[in-house]
């Protein structure tokens, strides 16, 4: 695997890595366990490290293509649609303080971010949602962060296309010369959000950003514009028969 790093005070020269993975996994339909063995290397910089990570995945029976084989006819009456959800995002730090940054020198710029949110509907209300942003202003290039976490959504009773909800968010972030400490930051956010139609929606959302070991506190708010899709799953005990 060959890509890039940076930030965290680590030596990655400019930044282009190589990794070499191994690993082994254990699958018990839908669930499956990893673990995978790693070692990293900066092309330019000192930076070395063997690594080790331990994965859990989910999976899904769709039925374009079928899992395994052909999904038999009779399955097709036990089908199920799965909600999903692209958002993309502007996001700002709003309240940066000068503490935010590591070399404390006064500066209290906003940050601007881009945010991509991919979602999946775990009921009518609630949602998984996995998130990657990246800096493009606010003296911060190169800040990045990777978050996932819970959230719900409630539509109001009386007008079903404005709705309002929540995530709880945690993650990763590091670079830009931004405080996070070891790198683990903590972000609620509350949203409201507008939908124009049954695939398209507009959301306001505001929230709070905190590093764990680190100094970054920041109000923030974010514009995003969503995009809803289903896909069909064959129900869990729904069989395929294979050719």
């Amino acid at each position: 695997q060959l890509g890039a790093a940076g930030g965290g005070d680590v030596a990655t020269g400019g930044g282009v890595v190589a990794r070499l993975v191994t690993g082994a996994s254990l699958h018990r339909r839908p669930w499956s366990l990893g673990i995978d063995l790693a070692y990293a290397h900066s092309l330019e910089g000192g930076f070395k490290a063997p690594a080790v990570a331990l994965n859990a995945g989910y999976s899904y029976d769709t039925l374009f293509p079928a899992s395994k084989g052909q999904v038999a006819l009779q399955s097709l009456l036990d089908v199920e649609w799965v909600n999903y959800r692209v958002r993309s995002a502007a996001k700002r730090y709003v309240t940066m303080s000068a503490t935010s940054r590591k070399q404390n020198s006064g500066e209290k710029e906003s940050v601007d971010l881009v945010s991509l949110k991919l979602d999946a509907f775990i009921s009518s209300r609630f949602f998984a949602t996995g998130q990657a942003e990246g800096a493009y202003s606010g003296k911060a290039g190169g800040y990045a962060t990777g978050l996932i976490g819970l959230g719900a959504r409630y539509p109001l009773a009386r007008v079903p296309s404005l709705s309002f909800g929540g995530e709880v968010l945690v993650g990763a972030a590091g670079g830009g010369g931004i405080s996070v400490g070891g790198g683990v930051i903590a972000q609620p956010m509350l949203n409201f959000a507008v939908d124009f139609s049954s695939s398209l929606g507009f959301e306001l959302g505001v929230g709070y950003v905190a590093a764990r070991a680190g100094q970054l506190r920041s109000v923030v708010a974010d514009l995003a514009l969503a995009y809803r899709i289903q896909a069909p799953r064959v129900k869990r005990g729904a069989q395929a028969s294979d050719n």
